[in-house]
């Protein structure tokens, strides 16, 4: 359920970029949302925040090590500070020096700035036996590759149709592809003899009209209008 409050909506927005361009994140917009709370001077500078939106003193929640060079979206690397700071301070992040933390680093990023040894995640060891070449020319890592199709398989069970037949389908298909198609063409030959698509749903299974229509046209029975 969408939450009404549109500053969760803007901090769920806000951490949803960073989780995404981050490889470790551990925030919640929720949590967020409380830092920005009890924020009241700006670490940098020590001018008074502002919960108002585009002012020098704005509330801005920055991430110690930037993400563009691999700083994670964890509490250990991020704080609120005012707007002016923010924008002031350096896209490689070297005005800071203090002591990071351990989760501050994203692995990815560090392996790829310091040449170790680790896949585009960060997550496996770049060895040859792990190394796997493409059609195109590029290589991917075979653990990556084994835990995508793991994920891939827990989504797609083996279910069994109706009519006996066992079929491999994601979300809630109840019926294998030929009995799909054979209650389309019902749908569409009902429809032909006159019946309205409200009165052909309920003889072929379908939950709606508009769902025996969709079949219909889908399987390629009726042209869309």
């Amino acid at each position: 359920m969408p939450y009404k409050d549109p500053a969760m909506q803007k901090a769920r927005r806000r951490n949803r970029d960073h989780v995404r361009r981050s490889a470790v994140s551990d925030i919640t917009a929720a949590q967020e949302l409380s830092m920005r709370s009890v924020a009241r001077k700006c670490p940098l500078c020590g001018v008074r925040l502002t919960d108002t939106p585009n002012l020098p003193n704005s509330k801005h929640l920055d991430h110690i090590l930037p993400i563009g060079v691999g700083g994670t979206h964890t509490h250990g690397n991020v704080r609120i500070i005012c707007l002016a700071c923010n924008v002031r301070r350096p896209r490689d992040g070297s005005d800071f020096t203090g002591t990071l933390t351990l989760w501050a680093e994203n692995p990815a990023a560090v392996a790829k700035s310091t040449g170790r040894a680790m896949c585009g995640k960060g997550l496996h060891s770049w060895v040859p036996e792990n190394v796997e070449a493409r059609a195109d020319g590029k290589s991917r890592c075979k653990e990556c590759r084994k835990d995508y199709q793991r994920a891939r398989d827990r989504r797609t069970r083996l279910r069994e149709c109706q009519c006996g037949a066992a079929f491999a389908a994601p979300g809630r298909t109840a019926a294998c592809p030929a009995c799909v198609d054979a209650a389309a063409r019902k749908a569409a030959e009902l429809h032909a003899t006159g019946l309205t698509w409200a009165q052909v749903a309920p003889l072929v299974g379908y939950g709606s009209a508009w769902g025996a229509a969709y079949a219909a046209r889908r399987a390629g029975y009726v042209q869309a209008s």
